[in-house]
């Protein structure tokens, strides 16, 4: 299969909205592209100055909105904020202007064409949504939970890990993701939250409450986690590592050949965006097939599973 489309900048992550796909650059710009020719729908548009770390979409009812978290670390201005994707992207200010504005009242300057943006007073760290709540954690602040007009539902302190504490940033939290605690076999979703460490803890949608918290031994800081339908975990280590982990039982390592930047689950195993590498972990085994460039995000397409490399490039996934 050839002639892919290339997308206009250096991409980290799409979206499935409708028939349509939105694709963020590493750099924080957006642009849509067409969900079956994968064709650039329109100019890229950057409503902040700053990468996107985190960022979902949520489209319940017809009326999709954009949830992002943009950061310019360099001058430590930090956004969240809702995009409705009914309406045009609206390009922000240029970043001189950022500098300018945050040396003079630091935290006026909003992502263009926002429903809701918020400064942030600490870099956010993690993002994931259930059902019409909304949760973030904060570096050395805490867990906060809002609704989608960004009315605030509770907050609740961080978790520390006591044997982490030999770890550098052990108890620092790298991830947020929605999933039914252990051995819940009512498989109600709760929130849990990932150190880099290898610590988790389980929190309670409704009020943040600690149900449940542990620790595994991963070799190597975690960087992402990803959950099945099924409760087996997928996590993802810097620099050369991932295991896979179902609750009760010991982690199962294997060595790759840098980061994993994307995966899904499919018919019982991970497929997986490797480090110039296209992964494929089930039951029977891990298989890679190399590729010239490096994986970048995943898409469930009507022509099979597709890939998208950090040069912008489509093509199929190999497994």
């Amino acid at each position: 299969m050839q002639g892919w489309p290339d997308t206009p900048f250096p991409p980290k992550r799409v979206h499935k909205v409708g028939e349509r796909l939105l694709c963020e650059s590493v750099d924080g710009a957006l642009c849509w592209l067409d969900g079956t020719s994968l064709e650039v729908v329109g100019d890229p548009t950057q409503p902040f100055p700053g990468r996107i770390t985190h960022a979902f979409v949520e489209d319940d009812g017809g009326a999709p909105r954009y949830i992002g978290l943009w950061v310019e670390r360099e001058l430590r201005a930090a956004r969240m904020a809702s995009l409705d994707l009914q309406e045009p992207l609206t390009a922000g200010v240029e970043r001189h202007e950022l500098r300018a504005s945050e040396q003079e009242e630091p935290g006026v300057m909003q992502v263009a064409g926002a429903l809701w943006s918020h400064p942030l007073e600490a870099e956010p760290l993690g993002l994931v949504s259930h059902g019409e709540r909304i949760a973030f954690c904060m570096h050395r602040r805490g867990i906060y939970c809002i609704g989608f007009s960004s009315e605030e539902h509770w907050r609740v302190p961080l978790v520390s890990w006591p044997e982490l504490a030999p770890v550098p940033d052990g108890s620092v939290v790298v991830c947020l993701v929605s999933a039914p605690a252990p051995d819940d076999a009512d498989g109600v979703e709760r929130l849990w939250a990932w150190s880099a460490g290898g610590g988790w803890s389980v929190h309670d949608w409704e009020n943040g409450a600690l149900l449940d918290m542990g620790s595994l031994d991963l070799r190597e800081r975690l960087e992402s986690a990803w959950v099945s339908e099924n409760g087996e975990w997928l996590l993802a280590s810097a620099p050369e590592r991932m295991a896979r982990w179902n609750p009760g039982r010991e982690p199962e390592s294997v060595h790759v050949t840098g980061p994993v930047n994307d995966a899904l689950w499919i018919d019982g195993g991970w497929s997986c965006a490797g480090w110039r590498e296209d992964l494929r972990w089930n039951e029977r085994g891990l298989k890679r097939k190399q590729r010239p460039e490096i994986g970048m995000a995943l898409l469930d397409h009507e022509e099979g599973l597709m890939l998208l490399d950090n040069i912008g490039g489509w093509s199929p996934f190999q497994f």
